[in-house]
């Protein structure tokens, strides 16, 4: 489909989101969803504000790759489309995924890269999970 429209709460304005389109909001507020000229797959990243946040990058690399920056929490990369190859340091070589596949990275110790090449038709999502405790010490 051509995305998503959301509204939040019954006085609320409609936003409309295109395809791979991060979008943050409480899921306090009743919400509303329409879709916009077709079907679409929707992720949603739900966290306890106890615990933290969660970022979600969008990464649609090519032959030469795309790069993104992990830590010092844990992170989840999962592909809407490839086949992707992932390169984690120090982990030795690339994993292959295909879209439906999940990479978890629980412990980065710190920050590292994460390296994902494709022939540039393929998209991943990067969440990164920010724990309350490491955004105050940073």
């Amino acid at each position: 489909g051509a995305g998503l429209r959301l509204r939040h709460g019954p006085d609320g304005a409609w936003v409309t989101l295109a395809p791979l389109t991060p979008y943050a909001f409480s899921g306090d507020v009743p919400t509303d969803a329409e879709l916009v000229d077709g079907p679409v797959r929707d992720l949603n990243v739900l966290v306890r504000r106890a615990y933290g946040r969660a970022l979600v990058h969008v990464l649609q690399p090519g032959p030469a790759g795309a790069e993104a920056l992990l830590g010092p929490g844990p992170a989840l990369v999962h592909v809407v489309g490839g086949p992707l190859r992932a390169t984690v340091p120090p982990a030795p070589g690339a994993t292959l995924l295909r879209p439906g596949d999940s990479l978890c990275v629980l412990d980065t110790a710190g920050t590292c890269g994460l390296t994902l090449a494709g022939d540039g038709t393929g998209a991943a999502l990067v969440i990164a999970l920010e724990p309350r405790a490491l955004r105050r010490a940073i």
